[in-house]
């Protein structure tokens, strides 16, 4: 069966149901799985953004501006509004590029006008991506990113339930046991560090669709580096580089998630958390010693991206005084106690940074 795509019997993507700051969001996930960039920064919702919302340099040192409108209809005068804006306050390099991300269609004088512009203001190359374009890709190439923020599936899946989820639990779970796990690590030891009980700091979870990659890191939607925390009934809790803000109230003790474009308002703090995510012993079907990139055991696993092998995340935020765990499916209020753990820690650092 060919790829799913927009057609008659598939409804279109509604944009405008995302919100400026989420719509930003997907277009900027969207360029990070198009093209190889050595950075790719949102400035866009930091407010002064020069007419940019996201900015990259790529992997052959390509200067990208990039700017993204949610905008029901976009034509020719406004588009060239928007690159003069970009040339106005940004100094443009001989080699750069222009991409422009509209949530709407254009027409062929919107085109031309885009091109037109977009040439005789230096930028060596154009490129423009439509709502129908953003479609496509995101139906025929990236249904991960179709899935997270529409909560449409392209492929169907395969049913984990029964006996089948049984055998592949304990497949899984006998494959950590004898690769990851050291043996010698006493329950006391175990206690007081969950980690000991690993024999690497470090893991790689390898997507089963690398098999049909020359190089099998090539694409890094396929792999990613954890670093193993805990063990669990079910599977392995991991912490993945990468960081949480998490937004605190401090007078009514709830707490929330923030995007990087977030803001916090009265009475909270900002929490930089570390992120566990759960990997289940089901989706583990090989295990290897390393190879010629990792020396530590690499995980393969049957699914792909590899994004989708996390079925659960919290967020931990160390202290002095011991830790705390920001979960999502549990009360969104504090207890007592961990508030009180958190004051002090506050306090703790504050009066460290007068110290210093």
């Amino acid at each position: 069966m060919s790829s799913k795509s927009p057609t008659k019997t598939t409804n279109r993507l509604h944009f405008e149901d995302l919100d400026p700051f989420r719509f930003e969001d997907l277009c900027r996930e969207l360029l990070n799985v198009m093209y190889s960039w050595k950075r790719l920064d949102p400035i866009g919702g930091e407010g002064a953004d020069d007419g940019v919302d996201i900015f990259g340099i790529t992997t052959s040192g390509e200067p990208c501006y990039c700017q993204v409108k949610r905008y029901k209809e976009l034509g020719p005068a406004k588009i060239e509004g928007i690159i003069n804006t970009i040339v106005k306050n940004n100094a443009i390099e001989d080699n750069a590029c222009i991409i422009l991300i509209t949530a709407c269609d254009l027409s062929k004088k919107g085109y031309d006008s885009f091109y037109n512009t977009a040439e005789r203001a230096g930028f060596k190359r154009q490129e423009v991506l439509t709502a129908k374009t953003i479609e496509t890709l995101l139906y025929n190439k990236y249904p991960h990113l179709l899935e997270k923020y529409f909560g449409i599936s392209a492929q169907k899946k395969t049913a984990l339930t029964g006996r089948n989820l049984i055998q592949r639990t304990d497949k899984g779970k006998k494959l950590v046991e004898k690769y990851l796990l050291d043996p010698d690590v006493t329950f006391k030891e175990r206690w007081r560090n969950p980690s000991l009980i690993f024999k690497d700091t470090e893991l790689i979870l390898l997507s089963h669709d690398t098999c049909k990659l020359p190089n099998r890191y090539e694409n890094r939607n396929l792999y990613n580096k954890v670093f193993p925390y805990r063990l669990n009934d079910g599977g392995i809790d991991c912490i993945i580089m990468a960081c949480a803000r998490i937004s605190y109230n401090l007078k009514n003790k709830t707490w929330r998630h923030l995007n990087f474009a977030e803001k916090s308002t009265d009475n909270e703090v900002i929490l930089d958390c570390e992120i566990i995510n759960f990997v289940p012993f089901y989706y583990i079907v090989k295990i290897e010693d390393g190879d010629e990139y990792y020396s530590c055991h690499i995980i393969h696993c049957d699914v792909s991206p590899i994004w989708k092998i996390y079925t659960k995340t919290v967020y931990r935020y160390r202290t002095h005084y011991g830790d705390i765990i920001f979960d999502e499916s549990e009360n969104p209020q504090l207890e007592e106690s961990d508030h009180e753990i958190i004051i002090k820690d506050l306090q703790k650092r504050q009066k460290n940074i007068s110290n210093q």
